[in-house]
Parts: structure tokens; C-alpha cells; sequence
């Protein structure tokens, strides 16, 4: 008798887990680059997205901005000097955080260095050891950075 109260009891918590997740998603058209052939949505605050888009060219960041009209939303986020990039992170001020390989090298699986991007200015953040790669995937609304690193990392020669 007691496994059956106690199954009964898991029966019905799971019930009523399953009626509180019942929501309703509203779906919008949102994070299709122009021209490209993939679109990687990774972050969003109230009104931006930031991702990345491949080309025949490679991956590339960008910024979408919902509240402008379709033709104008999109902006690229190519941090000076980079190849490849993403953009995975954004927070509340609008701060981008994503990665980026230089022209030489890169990490086939993450980056070479990190970045944030505010307003038209980059910044870059690399792990302080030498030949060390450096990949951020978010950030918070104090500006906390978070990602990884890795310092053997192989690299793909350009």
C-alpha cells in the first residue's frame, strides 16, 4: 500500500508539472542574414539578437536589431583584423561578447581570442598565456565575461 501512495503522489506532481509547462510561444522571423546560407541565432536581450552566419567565406558575428524595419536590422560584427567570428553573448546594455580567429591561424572548435563589442568599438579579451585560445560565450549586465580557454589548442593554419 505505502509504494502505491507514493506512486500515486509521483503521478500526480508529474501532472502538475506537465500542466504548468503547457505555454504558448509566440514565433517571430527573426536572425535570416542576407545572403547567407546558415543563420545562428545565440543570444537576445529586449530588442537585439547577436549570432553568427556562414558564407562560402567562412562564419561572420552579427547584431540584429528587431526594432528596425527588415532591411536595415542587421549589422556585421568583425572585430579588426579577424578572419572567422561569432557573437554569442549580449546583455541588457546591449554589449555584445564572441570570438574571433586572426589571419594566420585558428581554433577549429572555439577561437584565438574573444571580444566585446559596445556602440561601434571592440575590445579584445585573450587569456593571459602565450599561444593560449580564448572563447567567451555570455555576458552579464555588470560586464561579467563568461567562456573558456584552452592553452594547447590546435590550430588550423590560413
Amino acid at each position: 500500500m505505502k509504494a502505491f501512495v507514493v506512486a500515486g503522489c509521483i503521478l500526480l506532481g508529474l501532472a502538475g508539472f506537465a500542466a504548468a509547462t503547457n505555454i504558448q510561444y509566440q514565433f517571430s522571423s527573426s536572425g535570416d542574414y542576407p545572403g547567407a546560407a546558415f543563420t545562428f541565432p545565440q543570444a537576445v536581450n529586449d530588442h537585439k539578437i547577436a549570432g553568427y552566419y556562414e558564407t562560402s567565406m567562412g562564419s561572420f558575428g552579427y547584431l540584429e536589431d528587431l526594432r528596425k524595419p527588415r532591411n536595415g536590422r542587421f549589422l556585421n560584427i568583425e572585430p579588426p583584423g579577424s578572419v572567422n567570428a561569432y557573437a554569442s553573448g549580449i546583455n541588457t546594455k546591449g554589449v555584445v561578447v564572441g570570438g574571433f580567429c586572426g589571419p594566420t591561424a585558428c581554433n577549429p572548435l572555439a577561437a584565438d581570442h574573444g571580444f566585446t563589442y559596445s556602440d561601434g568599438a571592440y575590445a579584445t579579451i585573450d587569456y593571459p598565456q602565450t599561444g593560449a585560445t580564448t572563447a567567451p560565450y555570455g555576458i552579464n549586465g555588470m560586464g561579467d565575461v563568461v567562456g573558456g580557454f584552452c592553452a594547447d589548442c590546435p590550430r588550423v593554419s590560413r
